[in-house]
């Protein structure tokens, strides 16, 4: 779930699951995320975790464990 925030729309969309989930104590993860100004619109918005290409093209779990592996 990544707003665009360009959208009005999206926004309120994006919030209201993350609203919900602050009030059952539940941890938010937003998926998707490509671009900084979606980022920091969760952050602002009180989303808890962000994956997405904004951070790693997806993978496969042996590339996954050959990344991890390199350290």
């Amino acid at each position: 779930m990544a707003p665009a925030p360009t959208n009005p729309g999206s926004g309120d969309l994006v919030r209201t699951p993350i609203g919900i989930g602050r009030s059952l104590h539940l941890p938010v993860v937003a998926e998707g995320v490509e671009s900084l100004a979606q980022q920091n619109f969760l952050r602002q918005n009180g989303c808890d975790e962000i994956q997405g290409k904004l951070f790693h093209e997806p993978m496969s779990e042996a590339d996954l464990r050959l990344l991890l592996d390199a350290d």
